[in-house]
């Protein structure tokens, strides 16, 4: 049994909510990826795969059911299907709480697909259910935070509705901000496959669990009752956004380098002159990431402005030009906030536009692009 931890709310305050993200997933595989349930998953004429309820028996008359699969191996792409579903974001707040979030609607199912077991058509398909999606109260206790929770889902087309197979796990996360450290335990069913990801906000999802089937379909009725449930107990330091980004080739007019929350910022200007900066990370309340460059005597000679003009400038006290990025999926979205200067018939400065007045220019940054 694990140890709960006891509320401790007299943490010293942090500048900055510390969280975790957690993605997991139990989904039916396709053939490649079957393992101990190879003999009940079966390639499709027309593409795809199926499970197949089939009996041991072959002798028996009932005909055979079958589910289009999810037809993959492990993956953290979002565009994968999966049976089942659970998405949280767990946090040790400034003042010392926890908390998770979202508040409800953590997990989440997708169609299930029943089709004919020998040309792969689909018969029907309905939403699986959510039966469960519980989550406690998180704890905190030294420097740590634990939440405990579990989730359920059931096939809808087995003819015996909520009575029909369930996939279920429950999980006891805990996350100590201080030194990256996350473990997590679960118990899972022997079929079908199951992965968990973690990631700090904006870094990559990294996989801490991935167990393929350790048993048939048949063995849902009875994982429920834990009779063949599998336990993982595993502990995993978790960077958070690191990592080389570009704007995309040729143009390539940023590069951040980040480590951290420090991050050299590289501009290149249409001559093909680079000016580097370092900045630091700032948090948004949004969940968004924000860098600052003031535009200073150097900054303004680089983007090309001329001796005069730039002391004009400088008179008006620009505001420093800042790039606020978040991440979506493997690239990071670059909003940038620039200074604009225009000139009247005499080349003076006629209007300086501050960083943040325009709609910002969007980029999307790459990392470690491979360039043709």
């Amino acid at each position: 049994m694990s140890k709960i931890l006891t509320p401790y709310p007299t943490l010293p305050l942090q500048a900055q909510s510390k969280s975790i993200e957690i993605w997991m997933r139990a989904f039916i595989p396709n053939q490649q990826n079957a393992a101990a349930g190879v003999n009940f998953i079966k390639l499709l004429p027309n593409g795809g795969s199926c499970v197949s309820l089939h009996y041991f028996d072959s002798s028996l008359p009932l005909p055979n059911i079958c589910f289009a699969t999810d037809d993959r191996g492990f993956s953290s792409d979002p565009k994968m299907t999966s049976r089942l579903e659970t998405k949280f974001t767990l946090t040790l707040n400034p003042d010392g709480t926890g908390s998770v979030s979202p508040s409800s609607g953590r997990t989440t199912s997708s169609v299930t697909k029943k089709v004919d077991c020998t040309s792969g058509a689909v018969l029907d398909q309905k939403t699986g259910s959510i039966d469960r999606d519980h989550i406690g109260i998180p704890a905190v206790a030294d420097g740590t935070v634990q939440v405990l929770g579990q989730a359920q889902g059931t096939n809808m087309l087995t003819g015996i509705d909520s009575a029909g197979p369930s996939i279920d796990y429950s999980y006891d996360v805990q996350w100590n901000p201080s030194i990256s450290t996350v473990t997590v335990k679960v118990t899972i069913a022997s079929f079908p496959a199951f992965e968990l990801y973690v990631r700090q906000p904006h870094g990559k999802w990294q996989p801490m669990i991935q167990q393929l089937p350790n048993g048939t379909p048949w063995a849902l009725g009875t994982d429920s009752y834990g009779i063949f449930s599998l336990h993982f107990n595993e502990t995993k330091t978790v960077t958070g956004l690191n990592g080389t980004f570009k704007t995309a080739f040729p143009e390539e007019r940023f590069t951040l380098d980040v480590q951290g929350k420090k991050v050299k910022w590289t501009e290149k200007n249409p001559s093909g002159a680079t000016l580097a900066k370092e900045a630091t990370i700032i948090e948004l309340p949004d969940g968004k990431l924000k860098i600052e460059r003031p535009n200073t005597e150097d900054v303004l000679t680089f983007l090309g402005f001329q001796p005069s003009l730039r002391a004009e400038i400088t008179a008006r006290k620009p505001e420093a030009s800042f790039i606020v990025f978040y991440r979506n999926n493997d690239k990071l979205v670059a909003e940038w906030n620039g200074i604009t200067a225009t000139k009247d018939n005499n080349a003076h400065l006629k209007e300086l536009i501050q960083p943040g007045t325009r709609p910002a220019k969007i980029y999307d940054l790459i990392e470690d692009p491979i360039l043709p």
